[in-house]
């Protein structure tokens, strides 16, 4: 689930992504929220990556402070039109590769 807040700090628009911990397949699940989290934080000056400037944990839910991107997630979008045109899949694959490319030569 993901809930839509205000920074306390700065009254930014954040997005709080709420991740039950009871509702992962397996117990293999966390290490691979964790790992995620480490490449998103890696890459975060990449303008395509959205940043975490805060992670939470209970005993029960983990909870991901990101910026705010108010288009919503590409799986969704997905799910929800089954299908991108060509041109549109390629502009998202483009943004989506770009962070993996090493940095420009000054």
């Amino acid at each position: 689930m993901v809930y839509q807040a205000h920074s306390l700090l700065d009254s930014a628009t954040v997005a709080v992504k709420a991740i039950d911990k009871s509702k992962t397949v397996d117990a293999s699940m966390e290490p691979r929220i964790v790992r995620e989290i480490d490449a998103m934080r890696r890459l975060q000056h990449h303008l395509n990556i959205l940043k975490i400037p805060e992670v939470l944990a209970t005993k029960t839910k983990i909870y991901l402070i990101v910026d705010f991107a108010g288009g919503g997630e590409l799986f969704s979008k997905l799910s929800r039109s089954g299908r991108l045109s060509e041109s549109l899949a390629r502009r998202y694959a483009a943004r989506l590769h770009a962070p993996l490319l090493p940095p420009p030569r000054l």
